[in-house]
Order: C-alpha cells, then sequence, then structure tokens
C-alpha cells in the first residue's frame, strides 16, 4: 500500500468512488452523480501545502 499526493489523472478514479456514495446520501449530501468536469477546477484549486488530496494505491490501482 502506498499513500500519496493525487495527481490529475486520478480524478475519475476519484469521481468514480465518489459516485458510489451518491445513491446512499451518508457520504455526501449530493443528490446526483458528479461529473469529471464539474470537478476538474476544484481538484487544480487545492494546494497539497494547504489542502491535500490524499489517494492510496494498491498494487498499482
Amino acid at each position: 500500500m502506498i499513500i500519496r499526493e493525487a495527481k490529475e489523472t486520478d480524478l475519475p478514479t476519484i469521481i468514480d468512488i465518489y459516485n458510489a456514495a451518491v445513491p446512499t446520501r451518508k457520504a455526501t449530501a449530493d443528490l446526483k452523480p458528479i461529473s469529471l468536469e464539474s470537478r476538474r477546477e476544484w481538484f487544480k484549486k487545492h494546494d497539497p501545502e494547504q489542502y491535500p488530496i490524499w489517494v492510496i494505491a494498491l498494487e498499482g490501482r
């Protein structure tokens, strides 16, 4: 297991994981799945020094 800062190439997987939680509404208040384009700017605005986004990679995924 490797914990690292997220790269923009991780964004589609991050969105997939997030959208999997949308129907249950237990982890998000969104009622509909979000799109990749709607989160691209959000991702770019995160400063790793102040607001890091971390990912866990298992077996290269």
